[in-house]
């Protein structure tokens, strides 16, 4: 393994991935759909002048096609954009000016007339107790982000739209703001067809506190003035491919539409210079030729990649044609923490094994930010086609939040990334993928005992922990969490690994496994809600996991709901396993435990799931 770190490290372009990754993040920045549009052209020339061809599927942007449950968004524009205070107030009155910040305005607000609109600002707490909003603007507190459970109370109560000063990095960046870009009246990342219109602000944390100060000491009236517009288009989907001797497919995911350095311009750039330096490697006899083919897709989070699915699989279904994915979002480029983020649990993935290996043999040689453990199998917003209908088991590393990572904020621009960190986990990555499309079965076999020894780690740390959840089996998780060590595996096999030395690894996992007692739980429960599920056995009756609930009407669509819960227990819907025990292996599998009120809500999100036939009950 350690031949594929060491070719790609000497090939390592720190200057390529700065260069190509900030005028990417100039082209993204203003968030509207001309900046996409721009930055997806860039993307796709810079593919084609390294030798790659491209194709480029286009995805209606109507605010109502559907795939998977995904309803694609509406396109959104703007060019001005301001908040001004007329009332008394010390300092500059323009808070808000979208030529300055573009993140100022957040994305989807709609216009004002031409010499804007002259109103109030309520604190949220006002417009709580009932205060007449009509017209208003509502200032959100901190806590609360402007996002669909904010926006729909701020509408009903007559207001016009809101300001929010809410950031999502723990106070460390007081004067900065937040890119908000998933302001809508569903579950939807974005407004679509029936959102109404609003108008958007967003302010810094300091600005927040002092337009809150000044509206406890009396009122505040404020100018609104913005020309932004939904619409009607098509959004492309930019793919280059990399052709191995097998037509089995690895795809790389990478998307765009997204205006901060690390989030997601550095994944783009980074996933590009993979294809581009496996594609020189080869050429230049430094790595086998590859086994499998590499398609890069970039496109819209979530979305669009719901619809690339759409175009390549037949009613999306890709296990026929894919061995798996990576998909490179929030990779760290500073010295945070990175979950390795295993395809989920429903499909066995042996680049789940490679990951972790890779990572923790490189740790030793180069300087990478540190691995921790803990969800590792994940289930987030770019993971969502590893359900097991789909086919695609989809690693997604991510760095993990702290104290000082400004997730979706202004900070994120020109030099927020540690270039020479980046250039390092590009050539891990780089290796990593390598390795996955390139398999050498005697190097594999080499490395399997290795890689046998962390899985029994990870079992005797979970064996040494009491279940969180009164009366469970910590026997029975136990041994289900060591299936899902033993099917990844056992995936080998696919990659012509010998089967003997599969089957050793995997006799030293299940000799671990019978020869411990694992802590039990607490006895005794203080309550039995998951008994009530017990003769209950769904099956799930459509492709692809939930997301938008488009099925449903649309003054009904708006239900919270806990996207890993609803993820791991509708893949594991067959007809034949027990809601409880469902419930049970997903806290398991996510090492948690949910409270009583939380279970029989998720109950209820079910039972509308089955109203309108995602599910049987």
């Amino acid at each position: 393994m350690k031949n594929y770190l060491k070719t790609f490290l000497n090939m390592q372009d720190e200057e390529f991935l700065k260069k190509h990754i900030q005028e990417l993040l100039k082209r993204e920045l203003p968030q509207t759909y001309e900046a996409n549009h721009s930055a997806m052209d860039y993307a796709e020339e810079l593919l084609n002048s390294l030798g790659f061809e491209t194709e480029r599927p286009h995805i209606a942007f109507d605010g109502k096609t559907v795939y998977q449950d995904k309803v694609m968004p509406l396109c959104w524009s703007v060019s001005n954009a301001t908040l001004t205070v007329l009332s008394d107030w010390e300092g500059e009155r323009v808070i808000c000016d979208y030529q300055k910040e573009p993140f100022s305005v957040i994305r989807c607000s709609t216009s004002t007339p031409k010499e804007g609109i002259t109103t109030r600002l309520i604190p949220w707490d006002r417009m709580l107790a009932g205060e007449d909003c009509n017209g208003a603007l509502i200032l959100l507190p901190q806590n609360i982000l402007p996002t669909e459970r904010a926006l729909p109370p701020v509408l009903n109560s007559g207001a016009i739209g809101l300001v929010s000063g809410g950031t999502i990095d723990s106070g460390t960046r007081p004067d900065d703001i937040l890119w908000a870009n998933d302001c809508s009246e569903t579950n939807c990342w974005h407004c679509i067809e029936g959102d109404r219109d609003f108008i958007g602000y967003s302010v810094s944390p300091n600005m927040q506190r002092k337009l809150e100060k000044a509206c406890s000491e009396g009122e505040v009236i404020l100018k609104a003035e913005c020309d932004g517009k939904r619409f009607v288009g098509e959004m492309p989907v930019v793919t280059a491919f990399l052709k191995g001797e097998s037509e089995k497919e690895f795809w790389i995911l990478a998307h765009n539409g997204e205006p901060m350095e690390d989030d997601n311009n550095q994944g783009v750039m980074i996933s590009i210079y993979t294809l581009m330096v496996i594609k020189k490697a080869i050429e230049d006899g430094k790595i086998p030729p590859l086994k499998y083919s590499i398609r890069l897709i970039i496109a819209p989070e979530l979305y669009g990649f719901a619809a690339a699915a759409n175009y390549y699989g037949e009613n999306s279904i890709l296990k026929e044609r894919c061995i798996g994915a990576i998909s490179n979002d929030g990779m760290p480029s500073r010295h945070y923490h990175i979950n390795l983020g295993f395809a989920p649990t429903c499909m066995p993935f042996y680049s789940n094994v490679l990951l972790e290996g890779m990572w923790r043999e490189y740790q030793a040689l180069v300087d990478l930010p540190p691995y921790i453990a803990g969800s590792h199998y994940c289930w987030s917003g770019d993971s969502f086609l590893s359900d097991s209908d789909i086919g695609l088991p989809t690693i997604m590393p991510l760095q993990t939040r702290c104290a000082t990572h400004c997730w979706h904020n202004s900070y994120q621009r020109f030099g927020y990334i540690n270039y020479p960190m980046c250039a390092r986990m590009a050539a891990v990555y780089a290796a990593h993928t390598a390795a996955t499309v390139c398999p050498e079965p005697e190097a594999f076999a080499e490395f399997l005992p290795t890689a046998t020894k962390f899985s029994i780690k990870r079992l005797m740390d979970l064996a040494e922990h009491q279940p969180l959840r009164p009366a469970t089996d910590a026997k029975a998780r136990l041994r289900h969490a060591a299936d899902i060590e033993i099917a990844n595996i056992r995936d080998f096999k696919r990659v012509d690994v010998d089967e003997a030395v599969i089957e050793m690894a995997v006799q030293k996992i299940n000799d671990y496994v019978n020869s411990v007692e694992p802590v039990p739980a607490a006895p005794n429960p203080a309550t039995l809600i998951l008994e009530k599920y017990k003769d209950i056995y769904p099956k799930r009756l459509t492709i692809g996991i939930p997301h938008d609930f488009a099925a449903i009407p649309f003054n009904r669509r708006l239900r919270p709901y806990i996207v890993a819960l609803l993820s791991f227990v509708f893949t594991g819907m067959d007809g034949k396993k027990s809601l409880k025990d469902l419930l049970i292996e997903a806290e398991w599998d996510l090492n948690c435990r949910y409270s009583d009120e939380e279970i029989e809500d998720f109950v209820e999100t079910l039972r509308l799931l089955a109203e309108f036939e995602y599910i049987k009950m």
